[in-house]
C-alpha cells in the first residue's frame, strides 16, 4: 500500500513510498481509512521542527477515521465493517499510577501514533483495541476524523475550564482546536467569545465568526501591550485559552483578566519567558495546562457529534487525494483552510 512516510526531518525527507499492509496483533484492529486530517504537529515535521520526536521511519497522520476490515482473535466489542475512529495514542503502560487512574495521557511510556507507530496518511492503520470508537451513524468520515481536536477543546473548556454561563472568555488561535474551544465555550452559554488570530488568520477569522465568536480580532504589533489595547475589556475576562503558543500571550492574559480568572494553556512557546508572573499571585490567576485526552472525553464528543450538538462542517474545508499531499500541507502553512482531509487512493 502507499503511504506518506517520513524518512529523515534533518534534512526533512516525506514522500509518498510504498510499504506493507500491517497485520493486526491479538489486541489490535486493522482499519481501512477513509479521511485522516492533518495537524499542526505533522507541518512542523514538514518543517523539521518537531516537538514531538519520531521514529523513522515512519508513517504521518493521527486524526483519521475509517472501517474495521480485521479484528485480533482477543478483541470484542468490534465486528468488520464497523465505522470507527482511534485516539492518538499508541501505547501506554497501563500500570503507573497515572495510566490506572485514568489519565493516560500523562503515562511518561505513552507513544503517539503517526510518530512512534505508523500512522493514518495510507489506506490501513493498526490500532490497539482500547484507544478505538464507534462512529455514530450520523457522523461523516471526515467529521470523525476531527474528533482529536475537538476532544483537546472538551478537555480544556469543559473539563478544565471553570467557565460559566454569561462570563467572558478569549480565544487565541483560530485553528482547529482554537475554532472548537469557541464551540465548547458556546455550550457553557460564555455571554461574549473573542477570537483572536494575527494577520493571515482573517479566512480562519470568518469561519470563528460563522460557529459563534462575538467578536474576531487579527492582531497587528507584536507585544502584549498592543494585542490587550486591541482586545479591549482589560481587566473583564473571566477565562483566556491559549490554542496559540507564544509567551507573550500569558502577559496579554495577565493583563486581561478580572482577578481570580483564568488562563487555559493548550500551545507552548520553548522559549524563555520575559515578564514577570508576579500577577498570578497578586490577583490570584490560575493557569491550567491541558495535554491530549482520554477515552471518556472521546466517548462524549462522539456522542454529541452524533446528536448535532456539534457541527464540525463549517471546519472542514478542503479534500485532497494522498497523492497531493503537498497542495494539502501548503493550503495549512498557507492559513487558507483548516480541516484539510487526506484520503488513499488504494
Amino acid at each position: 500500500m502507499k503511504g506518506l512516510l517520513l524518512t529523515s526531518l534533518n534534512p526533512v525527507k516525506l514522500s509518498v513510498s510504498e510499504i506493507e499492509k500491517p497485520v493486526p496483533g491479538p489486541d489490535e484492529i486493522l482499519i481501512k481509512v477513509k479521511a485522516a486530517a492533518i495537524c499542526g504537529t505533522d507541518l512542523h515535521c514538514l518543517q523539521g521542527d518537531s516537538t514531538v520526536g519520531s521514529s523513522l521511519p515512519v508513517l504521518l497522520g493521527h486524526e483519521y477515521s475509517g472501517i474495521v476490515e480485521q479484528i485480533g482473535n482477543a478483541v470484542s466489542g468490534f465486528k468488520i465493517g464497523d465505522r470507527v475512529t482511534g485516539e492518538t495514542t499508541a501505547y501506554v503502560c497501563g500500570e503507573c499510577t497515572l495510566c490506572r487512574s485514568g489519565w493516560y495521557n500523562l503515562c511518561a511510556e505513552r507513544k503517539i501514533i503517526g510518530y512512534a507507530s505508523h500512522g493514518a496518511f495510507t489506506s490501513y492503520i493498526v490500532a490497539p483495541k482500547q484507544f478505538v470508537h464507534h462512529v455514530p451513524d450520523e457522523v461523516s468520515f471526515e467529521e470523525a476524523a476531527l474528533t482529536e481536536p475537538v476532544c483537546v477543546a472538551y478537555h480544556a473548556v469543559i473539563v478544565r475550564s471553570s467557565l460559566r454561563a454569561g462570563q467572558k472568555v478569549v480565544i487565541f488561535g483560530p485553528g482547529p482546536i482554537g475554532l472548537a474551544c469557541i464551540l465548547m465555550a458556546r455550550m457553557k452559554g460564555a455571554s461574549e467569545i473573542v477570537s483572536v488570530g494575527i494577520q493571515g488568520d482573517e479566512d480562519r477569522l470568518k469561519v470563528a465568526e460563522t460557529i459563534g465568536a462575538d467578536r474576531i480580532i487579527a492582531l497587528r504589533g507584536d507585544s502584549a501591550k498592543d494585542w490587550v489595547e486591541a482586545i479591549g475589556l482589560s481587566g473583564h475576562v473571566d477565562t483566556v485559552v491559549d490554542a496559540a503558543g507564544p509567551n507573550p500571550i500569558v502577559e496579554a492574559a495577565f493583563q486581561l483578566l478580572k482577578p481570580g480568572g483564568e488562563i487555559i494553556k493548550l500551545a507552548w512557546d520553548l522559549n524563555s519567558l520575559a515578564f514577570s508572573i508576579s500577577p498570578l499571585v497578586i490577583r490570584a490567576y490560575r493557569i491550567q495546562g491541558v495535554f491530549s485526552h482520554t477515552w471518556p472525553m472521546w466517548e462524549a464528543v462522539l456522542s454529541m457529534m452524533g446528536s448535532k450538538k456539534i457541527d464540525l462542517e463549517p471546519l472542514i474545508t478542503h479534500t485532497f487525494p494522498l497523492s497531493r499531499w503537498q497542495d494539502a500541507f501548503d493550503i495549512l502553512i498557507q492559513k487558507k483552510g483548516i480541516g484539510v482531509i487526506l484520503t488513499p487512493e488504494d
